[in-house]
């Protein structure tokens, strides 16, 4: 098979086909699902968005996991991904009203996603009662409080931990030399772990072994800068010297001994939900265990003691709080570094530790959700938990929120039910959580036909498909980076997604082995195969047309444009030639204005010459009245010359006032164009 060929096949025909089972079963479960999406920019300088489904599957009768589809974009805003999401699950025809809720990472565009498309779901559907809320991912919530502290304390450590690997990354000499003074000191022969900031459980492991090499890296790193030409010239290099050299070098020893203490309490709580198995029934006592660990570490016992759960929350971690610099847990070989370093610089060091510690608990403690109500309810689907009293007003609490269709005080009777079955007390109570409840659900009533439970496996199903973390998506997104390489950016869209698929669906029909020969082979399957050319034709086609109408409406907006350059121009033109029409008629009404102010002035100057010759005693000065009189006619004169002369180029000013008036409809909108233009001043 061509590349071509199987390109098409997979995209075309094996991919839909296998997505179309995966949504087929989520549609025969008639149950609530929950929705993983998460997005990254690929080799293809594309950002690719996975949404991964997470439901209880018929099939497998457990709770189950599986690639749905990717959507690409160029802009990611939360309006339109929202948009693409609700319009691709309208278009495979699922139960969008199920859609319980979206699992995220928690950044504030992925809000604004669950906003918009919750939003979408209830204009079509009126009777949606909206996304259940358990917050944001509490891996990412956890990950990042660690960091919050190491950025008060340790901050070094994490360069530390880049610089030294790369310095032996690129060089081969250099980690042949390493190895030889490995052998040479006994120490294990063992390569530095990578570490990157935004992965997950890196940096223990990359201390640690830090810390096994610690001498070697030492007298390594020292005889290396001993001849300053073989010397390297690297910053990461000159980094690494700097806090490896003496006593640099006893404080970043307390330092690295100090984080690979601490990180297993983090590290502890990230692996557990980081499976893939359903955990959320051990979420809320899981994290109030978690901040209790950590609270011990460095707060008084009576601070923290007997409160559980929510009330960890408002915990003050001020120093009144805290322990001794003594007492706080930070581990033997911490303390025999800190023991090396001079006391003036131990008490800052300590003060560092202090820090540490409280940010990462306040950050915690505003982000862990600790207070929401249906995650500590959720704690009733652990099999420890069914003898509890308090598991019948749990059980209550999520019939109402994840099945509020059915009678309360049935599902209520069966929990009591199972409380005290002597049935499921035989069962295996270690499996995983949802194996073990499908075995519950398995039981037969006393007749030995009916199912002993029929309200109770509605709730505690859609109880347990519910996900407080996204580390599906983290994984999905892993696996996208395996399929698109650097040596495979031109793979199409629906290929990427074809591939991934294929993958799931080899996994749907075998779990354990993902054998191909396994795979249902059906009609459908048959059918989407054989056709699968057809629609790659369909599909070109429908490009082709696409971007033939594309080129046209290029086309017909580039002649838009030119014709409305044209116009503007033209406008301009008119626009300049009637402002310097305006001015020049400006300049003449002035010199209109001018000429009156003139004869107004020659006016007043000839009537004070005619009254002083008239009233000059008994003799008139006729001559003088003679001048007056004909300075008071030339007056006249000109300024009816002048009016006539005003009045001409003020009517032709409105000619142009008219015209300017033209020309600015033209230019605005209608709406804008009806707005008058300001009235010239008379004068």
């Amino acid at each position: 098979m061509g590349r071509s060929r199987a390109s098409y096949v997979i995209g075309e025909g094996l991919g839909p086909h296998c997505t179309q089972i995966i949504v087929d079963d989520v549609k025969k479960s008639e149950l609530p699902f929950c929705l993983h999406f998460d997005e990254t920019s690929t080799t293809q300088v594309k950002k690719q968005m996975d949404l991964t489904f997470r439901y209880w599957s018929p099939t497998h009768n457990e709770v189950w996991i599986n690639f749905y589809t990717s959507l690409f974009f160029g802009h990611a805003e939360g309006e339109k991904v929202a948009n693409r999401i609700f319009q691709t699950m309208l278009k495979d025809d699922l139960p969008i009203t199920k859609l319980c809720t979206l699992v995220r990472d928690g950044p504030n565009v992925n809000k604004t996603i669950v906003r918009k498309l919750e939003g979408a779901i209830k204009n079509d559907n009126p009777d949606f009662s909206g996304f259940i809320d358990l917050g944001s991912c509490v891996l990412h919530n956890v990950h990042n409080a660690f960091g919050r502290g190491l950025e008060e304390y340790g901050k070094d450590i994490e360069q530390l931990c880049v610089d030294i690997h790369s310095l032996f990354k690129y060089s081969a000499a250099r980690r042949e030399d390493y190895h030889t003074l490995q052998s040479a000191m006994g120490v294990e022969m063992h390569n530095f772990q990578k570490h990157t900031e935004v992965r997950w459980l890196s940096l223990g492991p990359s201390v640690r072994r830090i810390l096994e090499q610690w001498d070697c890296i030492c007298s390594f790193v020292k005889d290396l800068g001993k001849d300053p030409k073989t010397a390297p010239k690297s910053v990461a290099y000159k980094r690494v010297s700097a806090m490896l050299n003496d006593e640099e070098g006893k404080k970043t020893k307390a330092q690295l001994e100090f984080v690979g203490n601490v990180s297993p309490v983090f590290e502890d709580f990230l692996t557990i939900f980081q499976n893939s198995c359903p955990q959320v029934h051990l979420l809320y006592d899981k994290m109030s265990e978690f901040l209790r660990k950590l609270m011990g570490r460095f707060l008084k016992k009576d601070a923290y003691e007997k409160k559980f759960g929510s009330d960890l929350v408002s915990i003050d971690c001020s120093a009144n709080s805290q322990l001794l610099d003594a007492d706080i847990a930070i581990g033997e070989a911490t303390k025999k570094a800190l023991a090396q370093i001079k006391p003036d610089r131990r008490k800052s060091v300590y003060l560092g530790i202090r820090t540490f510690y409280s940010t990462s608990l306040t950050y915690l403690q505003s982000h862990l959700p600790l207070q929401n109500t249906l995650l500590k309810a959720l704690g009733c689907l652990n099999p420890v938990k069914r003898e509890k009293a308090s598991s019948v007003k749990a059980i209550a609490l999520l019939a109402k929120k994840l099945q509020p269709q059915l009678d309360v005080s049935i599902v209520q009777d069966e929990w009591r039910v199972y409380a005290v079955d002597e049935d499921v007390e035989q069962l295996h109570k270690e499996k995983r959580v949802d194996h073990f409840w499908q075995e519950v659900f398995n039981l037969k009533s006393l007749n030995g036909t009916e199912p002993r439970y029929v309200a109770l496996p509605k709730v505690v199903k859609s109880g347990l498909i519910l996900a407080q973390t996204n580390a599906e998506s983290e994984r999905s997104l892993s696996v996208n980076a395996r399929i698109v390489t650097q040596e495979r950016t031109l793979l199409g869209e629906r290929t990427i997604v074809g591939l991934r698929s294929v993958k799931d669906a080899l996994k749907f029909y075998d779990p354990e082995n993902l054998r191909p020969e396994k795979f249902a082979l059906t009609d459908g399957l048959l059918t989407a195969v054989r056709s699968a050319h057809m629609h790659h034709r369909q599909r070109l086609d429908e490009e082709e047309a696409e971007k033939k109408r594309k080129e046209v409406d290029e086309k017909l907006k580039a002649e838009e444009e030119e014709r409305r350059k044209r116009d503007q121009e033209k406008l301009r033109k008119e626009t300049r030639s009637l402002r310097d029409k305006g001015e020049r008629l400006d300049k003449k009404e002035q010199e209109a204005m001018d000429e009156m102010q003139t004869a107004n002035e020659l006016l007043s100057e000839g009537t004070c010459k005619l009254q002083a010759a008239l009233s000059s005693g008994s003799k008139v000065d006729s001559q003088g009245a003679k001048v007056a009189c004909l300075m008071i006619e030339t007056a006249k004169s000109n300024q009816a010359k002048a009016k006539r002369k005003l009045e001409a180029v003020r009517e032709k000013q409105k000619e142009v006032n008219i015209n300017n008036q033209k020309l600015l409809e033209k230019a605005l909108p209608a709406d804008v164009s009806a707005v008058p233009l300001k009235k010239r001043k008379s004068k």
